[in-house]
């Protein structure tokens, strides 16, 4: 299989099992949109991301973007608790879905690919500024999810 292949099926099989496991969400996978990129890497545009970074067999970053009410939304399902407005208790829950479905995706990809380490989570707001070299990265796999509450993505961009 291509690290495509294997890139869709890791974050598809990771998003499922983190949204049955902790957010109670019913999640359907969409479409994947994988790309070779000519020229810099540009980091999504959304309303929330967050941003982990990847080194290891897998040299790049994942980021999980959604709208603000959909990132309240995974936040209260993991927290139990209706949350209302963005904050920080809703970047920090955020943050911690992102982590919880890179160390899925890292679990599963180190089988074929090898060992993959994980940075802490950054968010990025509306205003949020992506800070690495992105020359580096010319490839990335973006897989598309529907819920109930509305559409959210994870990308995954490596060289």
């Amino acid at each position: 299989m291509s690290m495509e292949s294997d890139i869709s099926t890791a974050v598809k099989t990771g998003v499922r099992d983190i949204a049955i496991t902790f957010l109670s969400m019913d999640v359907t996978a969409g479409p994947t949109l994988v790309r070779d990129v000519n020229g810099d890497y540009a980091p999504p545009e959304a309303e929330t991301s967050a941003l982990i970074l990847l080194n290891g067999a897998v040299q790049g970053g994942l980021f999980l973007s959604a709208p603000e009410h959909v990132a309240m939304a995974m936040t209260s399902a993991l927290l139990g608790e209706t949350l209302e407005e963005m904050g920080e208790e809703v970047y920090d829950g955020f943050g911690e879905v992102a982590n919880m479905v890179a160390g899925s995706i890292q679990t599963e990809l180190a089988v074929e690919h090898g060992e993959i380490n994980l940075s802490p989570p950054s968010i990025l707001g509306q205003n949020g500024v992506f800070e690495a070299n992105s020359r580096e990265f010319n490839h990335s796999v973006r897989q598309f999810f529907k819920t109930p509450v509305g559409p959210f993505f994870v990308e995954i961009f490596y060289t």
